[in-house]
């Protein structure tokens, strides 16, 4: 391990000494260089961490029983040198994820521990060619990415690590009117203990085009590609293709957001066809603590005959889930695949620098002969019905300060008819999931 910490110095040195004539500065002018008009710093330097338990009481995965508790870390050390107007830039973010009194040994699977490693890793190049008001950057090297809503690519913010990735991508008109990315890269494969290291036979590459059509109207367009092969979970090369038109609402307006996607290829040398729609309207009221109400509908397909020559389970690819079907960490049941759910979602605001929000789904399988992704269990004969639960989630965060904040979860899954008669199920009562979190973020 003191071997692989001395590597991973030594490459972040060597990387920043040869960018450092880019930027037309010396390693001694580095911590105090400012632009005046800017006043932008060429080196910045943030550090975060986070700290979370959890507790969650009657699990609903095959073979699990008991009571589970964890307390997760996540530290990330970020450095970027170069200014946003620079021709070129290099940002390096180190982050150390860990599962610490965990109960069961799953916590040292990919989704909960990655002990030191780099997250991103890229050098970032602004060219000219579209106008002052659209730039072109060019990001190399290993990075994040957030698309649209975040439901099929995503920086994850709750799970305890983060999808990263390998390759090129190609930002145009960041920011403006109009905007599109371009990305070719190789999926980072998480290894709990070692360095990371990307699939090699596995790629990732698409676009995403974004229109904005008024000052809270935005229409989005995007193209997704696959190739998995095997190192990511099943074989498989397939295409989505998707649509996004979203509306944000102000005190006293409505807010919708409507978003569709269609994979088609092969999975297991099988067929792939499967689609994924999301629909929801809320409404502001112009009224104390801003509540917004929404109603909200989701549906991701699953497979109808598992002994047919098609697969019609939808992926949800490198998706978030927390911010929208339920929190992750140790909980998390639901996933973009084989579900169909209606709920109810309330925000508030009671302080500038207080957030409450709680919801209320319920949650059915799309195919009843098909997985409860995530959970292990499985029907094929469809006997055991479709019907998964309802659950209850309430969320708060407060910022204590600028650099500090804190976050609480709770959610109860009143547990279905499906867990009641699928086999292998672990017959408990209702689930319920705790958690509190601190958040820590500073410039240095």
């Amino acid at each position: 391990m003191r071997f692989a910490h001395f590597w991973l110095m030594s490459r972040l040195s060597v990387t920043m000494a040869l960018l450092v004539p880019f930027f037309g500065v010396t390693a001694q002018e580095l911590p105090k260089t400012t632009d005046p008009q800017t006043n932008q710093q060429r080196l910045r330097v943030t550090l975060e961490h986070r700290s979370r338990a959890e507790h969650l009481t009657n699990d609903f995965r095959i073979g699990e029983k008991s009571a589970t508790r964890a307390l997760v870390e996540r530290t990330r050390l970020r450095i970027s040198l170069g200014k946003n107007t620079d021709p070129a830039r290099v940002l390096v973010e180190m982050q150390d994820s860990r599962g610490l009194l965990q109960d069961k040994p799953f916590f040292y699977e990919d989704n909960h521990t990655n002990t030191f490693d780099f997250l991103q890793l890229k050098a970032d190049f602004l060219l000219d060619g579209l106008g002052r008001d659209k730039p072109v950057a060019l990001h190399v090297g290993r990075f994040t990415i957030d698309l649209g809503n975040r439901r099929l690519v995503a920086r994850n913010n709750m799970r305890n690590t983060t999808n990263a990735f390998d390759g090129i991508h190609l930002d145009l008109g960041s920011n403006s009117s109009n905007q599109l990315d371009v990305f070719v890269t190789r999926p980072v494969l998480i290894n709990p203990t070692s360095l990371d290291s990307s699939a090699r036979n596995g790629y990732f590459w698409g676009s995403y085009y974004q229109e904005r059509l008024n000052p809270n109207t935005n229409i989005d367009f995007y193209y997704l590609g696959l190739h998995d092969d095997g190192r990511l979970g099943y074989e498989a090369t397939y295409t989505t293709l998707g649509t996004r038109l979203n509306k944000s609402g102000m005190r006293g307006q409505f807010n919708y957001e409507l978003e569709s996607a269609w994979q088609f290829g092969s999975t297991n040398n099988l067929s792939h066809s499967a689609h994924f729609q999301h629909g929801s309207f809320g409404y502001t009221a112009p009224l104390r603590w801003e509540p917004n109400l929404s109603v909200n509908y989701d549906y991701a397909s699953g497979d109808s005959e598992p002994r047919d020559k098609r697969f019609g389970t939808f992926d949800t690819l490198f998706g978030a889930r927390s911010f929208e079907l339920n929190s992750t960490g140790i909980y998390g049941p639901f996933l973009r695949s084989n579900l169909h759910t209606p709920g109810l979602n309330l925000q508030l605001r009671p302080k500038t620098k207080l957030q409450i929000e709680v919801s209320y789904r319920l949650f059915w399988l799309a195919q009843p002969t098909d997985h409860w992704v995530d959970s292990g269990l499985h029907d094929p004969t469809g006997n055991s019905g479709s019907f998964l639960g309802q659950q209850i989630e309430a969320k708060l965060r407060m910022d204590v300060q600028d650099y500090f904040h804190v976050e609480f979860g709770y959610a109860h899954l009143f547990k279905g008819d499906y867990l009641a008669r699928v086999p292998m199920s672990p017959a408990t009562p209702n689930s319920n999931f705790v958690y509190a979190a601190v958040n820590f973020k500073t410039p240095l």
